[in-house]
């Protein structure tokens, strides 16, 4: 396997746990708010399921081309070798794609809440954890994206 299908597995792997994960936003919030009869909240509860649904479909169908976008091009034919740069490179895409999927459903959790509840609903607490939470998934995206400069500190002073 090249490091671009290694990373576009993890892909899928994100696209079914988007999957399983929009089921919250389609069916059971909109049964929970509904009995609150918070109409706006379901709405907002739809409409974040079926962006993770979205979501899900374009990683589930094109893998391999949002891959090429995070780790290097090499050609089909070249299987992974173990260079240490390579590894680190498709590590720290992982590692990002990981905090980014980590933080995701806090975060839509919260605009949720938002939507539901408006500002002035939210607790302090709430809002430093949404802060926290948004910079964990920047940092996720900043390590699947600057992937080769994490991976060039990462194995600096090693050979290979």
């Amino acid at each position: 396997m090249t490091p671009q299908q290694i990373f576009a597995t993890a892909l899928r792997l994100f696209a079914i746990w988007l999957l399983v994960a929009s089921f919250k936003y389609l069916v059971f919030s909109p049964r929970e708010l509904a009995h609150l009869a918070e109409w706006n909240g379901v709405t907002t509860s739809v409409i974040i399921g079926v962006l993770m649904l979205a979501v899900a479909a374009v990683l589930w169908f094109f893998p391999l081309s949002i891959a090429y976008k995070f780790v290097p091009r090499a050609s089909f034919g070249d299987p992974v070798s173990l260079q240490p740069l390579e590894a680190a490179r498709v590590g720290c895409a992982l590692i990002g794609l990981w905090f980014f999927a980590d933080g995701l459903l806090s975060i839509t959790w919260y605009v949720l809440i938002f939507a539901t509840q408006g500002a002035q609903g939210v607790q302090s607490e709430q809002m430093t954890t949404f802060f926290f939470t948004l910079i964990k998934m920047a940092a996720g995206i900043a390590l699947m994206a600057g992937g080769g400069m994490f991976a060039r500190l990462v194995v600096r002073g090693q050979k290979g």
